[in-house]
């Protein structure tokens, strides 16, 4: 399989770079676009579909295409897979996040044997943690590999599309389902974040929202973990500034965990939005990055788990904004040593949340992670 990845900084340009490559003979029948909405978004899907080329997009909050990052870019992947091999599913959400990823994994089970999902999914008010839930459901008997992200709008926190060839909204999945007998679909979620003293348990929650921890206020019990109460002008509402350094480490096995970010607190009944669901008895630790040694952690991280798979056709990356607001100019380090270590064709977005397997093969729902995926056609 022939895979090419660019950047383009204007719909025409696209247009332009997209043209130059039919012109050499190339003829992808796939394209994954993942664009800043301060580009034409809206017509994306029109350009793809005027030369009969498959397509699943979604609005972003930083581009990654190879080893740079850009911002209010359009980064491009096209791949000649042969059509027999994949399938793309739009689904709005009309019936809860729940019930939409639900809908998506029973039609990929009856698409193929053996399947693989990329998904992307708007809606800047859908929790992350329901809709891989419903991908991942009790009817469902068993894993696949499973890896996506949620949508971005450049941190207006407005709107998030997904859109395809004819269809474009801001609630709902798109995925693209692979035969994994055909295509391998392979990766790893992985954060690099210490955990900070010892556990805590959540003892009231509704959702995303978290009120109560260790039966203390959840903005409370922040604020005085943090010594943040020394600050007078630290409000709940101003939270997203500082909360990227903190995420929750969620424990949920014996050998692992996933991070939740605070994005929110509410000063009146002191609760603590998180990106993701979390319910009561759940325990995790604070956690922070360790400096820059996470980006030599997960280039690693990554590296050991994909170590057979170099000759990858192409790579997908699901980076956390609140993971870049942490880092700083330190994730183009990331981004570049993930990169170079492949050197093969390399887009990506940074998200409102990740979705990715962890070590042991099992989906879950993540903040401030690095989401990878490996893409082969098999002999």
């Amino acid at each position: 399989m022939t895979t090419v990845s660019f950047v383009s900084f204007d719909l025409a340009g696209l247009e332009t770079r997209l043209l130059s490559e039919l012109k050499t003979g190339f003829r992808p029948t796939l394209a994954v676009i993942f664009c800043s909405p301060q580009q034409a978004y809206t017509d994306i899907g029109e350009l793809f579909d005027r030369y009969n080329i498959d397509l699943m997009g979604c609005t972003t909050a930083g581009e990654i295409v190879d080893a740079e990052l850009h911002d209010s870019a359009i980064s491009c992947l096209l791949l000649d897979v042969n059509r027999a091999y994949y399938k793309l599913i739009f689904t709005k959400n009309t019936e809860g996040v729940f019930q939409t990823g639900r809908q998506v994994r029973r039609e990929a089970d009856a698409t193929f044997r053996n399947p693989a999902l990329i998904v992307a999914s708007a809606g800047v008010t859908n929790d992350g943690e329901e809709i891989v839930r419903g991908l991942k459901s009790a009817a469902f008997s068993r894993e696949i590999p499973l890896f996506g992200g949620l949508a971005g709008d450049d941190l207006t926190i407005v709107n998030t599309y997904i859109f395809s060839r004819t269809t474009i909204t801001h609630d709902g999945i798109a995925a693209i389902v692979f035969d994994n007998d055909k295509i391998e679909i392979k990766g790893i979620a992985t954060s690099g974040w210490q955990a900070l003293g010892s556990s805590h348990t959540v003892t009231k929650a509704q959702g995303n929202t978290v009120y109560t921890i260790n039966d203390e206020p959840a903005l409370d019990f922040f604020i005085r973990f943090f010594g943040f109460h020394d600050n007078a002008n630290v409000k709940g509402k101003q939270l997203s500034t500082i909360a990227a350094q903190y995420p929750l480490q969620v424990i949920r096995g014996d050998d692992y965990a996933v991070l939740r970010s605070p994005i929110k607190g509410n000063d009146e009944n002191r609760s603590l939005m998180l990106v993701g669901s979390l319910k009561v008895g759940d325990q995790f630790k604070f956690s922070i990055s360790p400096g820059i040694e996470v980006i030599d952690q997960t280039i690693a991280e990554v590296k050991a788990f994909l170590h057979d798979t170099l000759d990858a056709d192409a790579l997908i990356l699901f980076s956390c904004k609140g993971r870049h607001a942490a880092l700083g100019p330190f994730l183009c380090d990331e981004i570049e040593g993930i990169y170079n270590h492949w050197k093969k064709p390399m887009i990506g977005f940074l998200t409102y949340g990740e979705i990715g397997n962890v070590k042991k093969g099992i989906c879950e729902f993540h903040n401030e992670t690095c989401s990878l995926l490996a893409i082969k056609e098999r002999n």
